[in-house]
């Protein structure tokens, strides 16, 4: 797996989803996946309107592991709609359907 450039549609939702996303993971993620998707939330910008990001191979596992473990929370259910939207989208774009 190599760097994937991605479009977010917006940013600062994603990166909201992103920040509760490793509050619930972090203790079941080994601390260098938690370190690594830190740096890559500090990394998405902090605006509403369209970004484009590239995508690490090392974060691309580390959010699909933490993905996994938001998705079988209870949190997942009580996110904000268009925060679990911003990270559906980009599960669905790094996973290139």
């Amino acid at each position: 797996m190599e760097s994937l450039s991605i479009r977010i549609r917006n940013p600062f939702a994603l990166r909201e989803a992103l920040q509760v996303a490793l509050e619930v993971a972090w203790p079941d993620l080994p601390p260098e996946e938690v370190a690594c998707l830190r740096q890559f939330t500090k990394l998405v910008p902090a605006q509403v309107g369209p970004a484009a990001i590239a995508v690490a191979a090392d974060v691309q596992r580390s959010l699909h592991a933490c993905s996994g473990h938001l998705r079988q929370s209870r949190t997942w259910y009580w996110m904000r709609e268009d925060l679990c939207q911003a990270f559906n989208e980009l599960e669905k774009d790094l996973s290139g359907k």
